[in-house]
Formats: C-alpha cells, sequence, structure tokens
C-alpha cells in the first residue's frame, strides 16, 4: 500500500511539473494582431461531420477497451486489449498524450505471460530486456519503429501488475 501511495505521489509530482513546462498556443496561427492567419476552407456541416465521426469512434474503442473515455488516450490503442486480457478491472492511473499508466489488481502470472506474449505480437520486441524472481517479472521493450516504449512490471507479493507505454517522441 505504500508503494502504491508514494508511487502516485511521485506521478502526481511529475504530472505538475509537466504542466507548468507547456506553453501557451493562444497566439498561435495569429499574424501579431490577433487575428488568424489561416482560412478554413470546410463548411459548418462538413467539420460537425467530422468531430461526429471521431466521437463515435472514440467511443467505440473505449467500448471494445472496457474502459471509460477518461481512461483511454490514444496510447491505449497502441496496446493489446488490457481488459480481455484480465480477469480484474484494469484502473487508469495517468493518462496523458504522452505515457499511460494502467495499473490491474490482482493478476496472476499466467495473466500477465499471455498478456506480455501479445504485446511481442503486437510488434514490441525491439530493445527488449526479461526478467523474473521468486517476486515477480518485468518486461521492457520499444516498439519496432523506436516510438513506443512499453514496460510491464508484475509482483507476485501484491499479485498486482503496472503497465506504462511512453511516446517517446513527444518527450
Amino acid at each position: 500500500m505504500k508503494k502504491r501511495l508514494s508511487i502516485g505521489l511521485l506521478v502526481g509530482a511529475m504530472c505538475v511539473g509537466l504542466v507548468g513546462c507547456g506553453g501557451d498556443s493562444s497566439n498561435a496561427g495569429s499574424d501579431g494582431n490577433g487575428s488568424s492567419a489561416s482560412v478554413s476552407t470546410e463548411s459548418k456541416s462538413d467539420t460537425e461531420t467530422d468531430t461526429e465521426t471521431e466521437e463515435a469512434s472514440s467511443e467505440e474503442s473505449t467500448e471494445k477497451k472496457g474502459l471509460s473515455s477518461v481512461d483511454v488516450s490514444i496510447l491505449t490503442e497502441k496496446l493489446p486489449d488490457m481488459v480481455s486480457a484480465f480477469k480484474s478491472d484494469v484502473e487508469a492511473i495517468i493518462v496523458g498524450d504522452d505515457h499511460v499508466y494502467y495499473n490491474v489488481d490482482p493478476v496472476t502470472f499466467d495473466e500477465v505471460d499471455a498478456y506480455i506474449s501479445s504485446c511481442k505480437d503486437a510488434g514490441y520486441t525491439y530493445n527488449t530486456d526479461q526478467g523474473s524472481d521468486d517476486t515477480g517479472c518485468n518486461y521492457w521493450a520499444y516498439d519496432e519503429t523506436g516510438t513506443y516504449y512499453l514496460e510491464i512490471n508484475y509482483s507476485s507479493v501484491s499479485n498486482d501488475v503496472d503497465i506504462y507505454l511512453t511516446d517517446k517522441s513527444k518527450q
């Protein structure tokens, strides 16, 4: 429990730090006089249709993953389906544009091992490292492009697994 609390505090501090590093994009695309330099050629109905299509697609993928829309980012789509891989609920700890962190508790070693295999099948096989002992197992790998970094940490002591995915191109 102390481990989860300390991880949660550390991750929260990192998020606060990342928020402070963001720039102000309110002037992006302006000509200095406050007017926009770009002109849209789309009609209002085209834009509304595109937005509705994106929302429907997002809702379908959210339902497919079995997670609420709050718990899903674009990065979640880069992971094999966690909900069907584990019998327990998948809890989103951090969901962002450049990284996601999920926890599943309780899980068995066999469930984690099967999920690692599905991650390998999904292409997370570049520059891998894997280890295990009587306290659990770990798997780290990049996807074939080197853009996405996956880290899976299973603890047999607490019977939980942490799944991290980072988009290295956004860091």
